[in-house]
């Protein structure tokens, strides 16, 4: 779901726009089914939520992969404030969402990506 949502909203054109390396934090089908289950999910069919909430799980800048996530206290964003990071948790956290450290690492052009077992707040949607 998180990468049908980036594709419908030309988040991958954008990212080769900023031409930047990235780490971007994606999250499970199932950790983004439980915001759209919640009391109040943000609008899935507004592209500029959609946005904000991909913002909130991009950072620009030297790819970082978990090893190195673990030894940091924080992370900074796009949008938002910093997520804390508890490498110090099994498995390691950021924002208080655990890494789904069997989807973690994963190169890819330009940057790397971690899979998140939730989303991270840090916005009003």
């Amino acid at each position: 779901q998180a990468f049908e949502l980036m594709e419908r909203i030309g988040f991958f054109d954008d990212l080769d726009d900023f031409g930047e390396p990235f780490t971007l934090f994606v999250q499970t089908n199932a950790a983004l089914q439980a915001v759209r289950d919640s009391a109040t999910p943000p609008d899935f069919d507004d592209d500029r939520v959609v946005a904000d909430i991909i913002d909130t799980h991009l950072a620009l800048g030297e790819p970082i992969d978990l090893a190195t996530l673990a030894t940091f206290a924080d992370i900074t964003v796009e949008l938002g404030d910093p997520q804390p990071i508890d490498g110090t948790a099994a498995p390691i956290t950021i924002g208080g969402v655990p890494v789904n450290s069997a989807a973690s690492d994963v190169a890819v052009e330009g940057g790397i990506v971690h899979v998140l077992d939730g989303v991270l707040a840090t916005i009003e949607l």
